[in-house]
């Protein structure tokens, strides 16, 4: 939490951080929520709270776990397609 709350003057420069610390603990819960749903579970399947919607937190973390799970699978695989046998062996191994 104390990365939000570093974090929240360079995000939100005009806001009052002080009227915004109750939302801190509902953006953690956000995060861990994205997190846990990789996996298939929810918040509430490990005893914890759902996040409750904020007007422009909810948004931004929605934008950025968008811009970050983004992405073409098609592309993608043609892409492995064409780089995978420039691997050497050691890269293979690895691989």
């Amino acid at each position: 939490m104390e990365d939000y709350v570093r974090d929240f003057p360079r995000h939100y420069p005009d806001a009052d951080i002080n009227a915004q610390l109750e939302n801190f603990s509902n953006r953690v819960l956000f995060t861990l929520q994205d997190v846990l749903s990789i996996g298939g579970n929810t918040l509430p399947h490990y005893g914890l709270p759902s996040p409750q919607a904020i007007d422009g937190i909810v948004e931004n973390l929605n934008r950025e776990y968008f811009e970050h799970t983004n992405f073409d699978p098609v592309e993608l695989q043609h892409m492995i397609n064409q780089n995978e046998p420039r691997l050497n062996k050691e890269q293979n191994q690895v691989y």
